[in-house]
C-alpha cells in the first residue's frame, strides 16, 4: 500500500483560492506536508524538524489514546490553538482562526501511522498497512459531527441523515445497529427546529415526538426514521 504523493508544490493561485476560500468563512483542514506550503500567518505554527511519539491526548475531554509509533513535525504555535497533543506535549492537530475562517492543521504528514507490519509477514499476501491515528480519528469524528443535524446519545450507531430539497422542516435519519448482540438504548436529539412528528419507516410505527427522541435499536437492526419539523 503506497500513501499517496504530493505532484509538486503548491500553485501559488492554488494558495491565494485557500486562504481567501479561509478569510471568507471556510474550513480548511490540512496536514503538516501540504501546510508548510502556506505562510506561517495562515496556518499559526512555525514547523521544525521531525520527531517520533506513540501517544495521543484529545485537550477537549482529556482523553489519551496509545497510538502505533507514528513520526511527526515538532511544531511551535504562533497563534494556533492546540487541540490534540502528544506525550512531549507537543502539538498534533491545532486550529488558527483567519478571517471568518479556520484552518485546521495536523503535524502528522497523511495523518498516519508509520508502516505497520505484520505479526507473521509471511502469511499475509499484501503490503504493511499504514494507520490513521486514534486521537486524530477522534478530532475529526467531533468536527464532522458538528455539521450534523441530529445528535444521539450514547456512541454506538451508525448514522445516515438525509435533508430534502426545498423542504427544510423534514429529515430521513437512518440508525444502524452494528452489534449483533446487545441492543442499543438513547436518545436523538434534533439541532435545526423543533420535532412534531416521527414516524419509523422500517417497522411501520409512529415515535413520541418529544426532544430529545427516547429510542430502542435491537441488537443488528435498523431505524429509518421520517422526522418532521416545526
Amino acid at each position: 500500500m503506497e500513501r499517496p504523493r504530493r505532484s509538486g508544490p503548491a500553485k501559488p493561485n492554488v494558495v491565494a483560492g485557500l486562504v481567501d476560500f479561509v478569510r471568507n468563512g471556510g474550513d480548511l483542514v490540512i496536514d503538516a506536508r501540504n501546510a508548510r506550503a502556506l505562510s506561517e500567518e495562515i496556518t499559526g505554527i512555525k514547523f521544525g524538524a521531525q520527531a517520533k511519539g506513540c501517544m495521543s491526548c484529545l485537550l477537549a475531554t482529556g482523553a489519551t489514546f496509545e497510538e502505533q509509533p507514528y513520526t511527526y513535525r515538532v511544531s511551535r504555535l504562533n497563534g494556533a490553538t492546540p487541540i490534540l497533543i502528544n506525550e512531549h506535549g507537543h502539538p498534533l492537530v491545532a486550529m488558527n482562526q483567519v478571517g471568518r475562517g479556520r484552518v485546521i492543521v495536523g503535524t502528522v504528514d497523511h495523518w498516519m501511522t508509520d508502516r505497520v507490519t505484520y505479526r507473521v509477514p509471511e502469511i499475509v499476501n499484501m503490503e504493511p498497512p499504514y494507520l490513521l491515528l486514534r486521537g486524530i480519528r477522534a478530532v475529526l469524528e467531533r468536527y464532522f459531527d458538528s455539521f450534523s443535524p441530529v445528535e444521539f446519545r450514547p456512541a454506538g450507531l451508525g448514522v445516515t441523515t438525509c435533508c430534502y430539497d426545498g423542504d427544510r422542516k423534514r429529515l430521513l435519519v437512518g440508525l444502524i445497529n452494528h452489534d449483533l448482540f446487545a441492543r442499543w438504548e438513547g436518545t436523538l436529539g434534533v439541532r435545526i427546529g423543533q420535532v412534531i412528528a416521527v414516524r419509523d419507516l422500517w417497522h411501520g410505527k409512529t415515535v413520541a415526538a418529544q426532544e430529545p427522541l427516547q429510542l430502542e435499536v435491537p441488537a443488528g437492526d435498523v431505524l429509518v426514521l421520517d422526522v418532521r419539523l416545526r
